[in-house]
């Protein structure tokens, strides 16, 4: 009896513990990288496929380095109508330096992500901006 109840503690405390670690890997994900780093990965994305010149990368890259700051700092408060009056500054700023051309297809890549999206799970919330 007492080896039974010994047994059942241990798996008990051996599940709580891979909860635990479940949890902390989840958080992990969701934090993974800094504002500069997506700043960085989105600003390459950016100069492979628009094909940015040099000015360009290092305005784009300033610009979504402040921006994705700010971005965080919102997400920490939960103030959701502020990361999207955000993203929409991003837009802004984006046009005045982009080409128009460049401007179009990138609205056209982030349309297009955005559909793959949903089609990928229509039951997740989705993003209306490619930043992040």
């Amino acid at each position: 009896m007492k080896t039974t109840l010994i047994k059942m503690v241990m798996a008990l405390a051996l599940f709580a513990v891979s909860l635990n670690l479940a949890e902390a890997q989840h958080e992990h994900k969701k934090s993974k990288h800094t504002p500069k780093e997506k700043a960085e990965k989105v600003t390459k994305k950016m100069t492979k496929e628009l094909d940015l010149n040099s000015d360009q990368q290092s305005r784009v890259m300033g610009i979504l380095e402040n921006k994705f700051e700010e971005i965080h700092a919102a997400k920490k408060d939960g103030d959701k109508e502020k990361v999207k009056s955000i993203k929409n500054e991003i837009d802004t700023e984006l046009k005045a330096i982009l080409t128009t051309e460049q401007y179009d297809k990138w609205v056209k890549h982030k349309e297009e992500r955005k559909k793959k999206h949903k089609e990928k799970g229509k039951h997740k919330k989705h993003k209306e901006h490619d930043y992040e």
